[in-house]
């Protein structure tokens, strides 16, 4: 259901703008609603997820290390190179090395692995490590491909607090209520719940930014897809290679896939405007931002069609 949901949330982003807009304004105890979103799907998981059952082996040391250099690394080298290759200036720029350098999305990586039977207890390993090494990493990348020569102050124990309390903690909350029920099934709607959070993620941004979406261009709308698409797909090539390399699992090899390849919207918008305190960026954040929800919107669909194919694995034998 994961496709359906999303082209429902992109489609009723377009037609409710002001919903999604209302949306994105409230606020309770100090979170917003994609932050509520992403906190009920991880609990969800903390229910539904056999924790007696997981930890982390040695083979997925290699793992780690690759994720790391393809997202956090070749990601924004990638990026610098399209931007380049394409002639890329401004706002388009800027966008698309924001979206390069940032570590993947919270929200989505567990959900499309585990809808292509994916290895979930790696895709949630490796979403946490890449998260917390790119707020570390990323500031240096972007920096560089920018040629700033200066290094971006990021509140990181900010951010890495944010991080625990939308993950680790639904998580371990969802896990305590799996050991009350001892053992008791949950509803089958619970399953929709990871996809319907990842729509209402998916939802808001398009809702925010959709009159700047339907004032592109044809010509840049198919340029900023064209960059974006491209480096999500060089990325996940990448991925599909060295989990063959390293002879992982389809499962695994499915985590690397989609986890090392994704990017997240709320960490480059984050980006985005510290650098528009200084000018000349300032100027640039309006059209950057809508480079990111491309981004955003191009990679989760892209990856619900992928996941799609991967669970019929039997019939499409040369995929990873």
């Amino acid at each position: 259901m994961l496709p359906v949901f999303l082209l429902a949330a992109v489609a009723a982003g377009f037609l409710f703008p002001g919903v999604g807009a209302w949306l994105e304004r409230r606020n309770r105890i100090g979170l917003s609603v994609q932050s509520w979103a992403i906190v009920v799907l991880f609990f969800v998981y903390g229910l539904r997820l056999q924790w007696a059952q997981w930890h982390i082996p040695r083979r997925w040391i290699p793992l780690a290390i690759s994720a790391v250099v393809i997202n956090l690394l070749l990601g924004p080298l990638v990026g610098l190179a399209l931007a380049v290759a394409w002639r890329m200036h401004g706002g388009v720029l800027l966008g698309l090395l924001a979206m390069s350098c940032v570590p993947p999305t919270l929200s989505s990586g567990m959900v499309v692995t585990e809808s292509a039977e994916g290895d979930v207890f790696l895709a949630l390993f490796l979403t946490l490590l890449l998260t917390f090494a790119g707020l570390a990493i990323m500031p240096l990348t972007l920096a560089w491909t920018l040629r700033l020569g200066v290094h971006l102050s990021f509140p990181l124990g900010l951010f890495a607090r944010r991080v625990a309390g939308l993950v680790l903690l639904p998580l371990l909350v969802g896990r305590l209520f799996q050991f009350f029920r001892r053992g008791r099934l949950f509803p089958a709607w619970l399953d929709l719940v990871p996809s319907l959070c990842v729509a209402l993620v998916v939802f808001m941004p398009v809702s925010v930014q959709t009159e700047a979406l339907r004032g592109l261009r044809t010509l840049d709308f198919l340029q900023i897809l064209g960059a974006t698409v491209s480096v999500h797909l060089l990325l996940m090539g990448a991925a599909a290679v060295v989990g063959k390399v390293l002879s992982a699992s389809f499962q695994e090899r499915v985590a690397l896939f989609f986890v090392a390849s994704q990017k997240t919207l709320p960490l480059a918008l984050t980006a985005l405007a510290a650098l528009g305190i200084a000018t000349p960026y300032s100027a640039m954040l309006s059209s950057a931002t809508v480079v990111c929800v491309v981004f955003h919107i191009s990679q989760l669909l892209l990856d619900s069609a992928c996941a799609i194919v991967l669970r019929r694995r039997l019939s499409y034998p040369v995929v990873l």
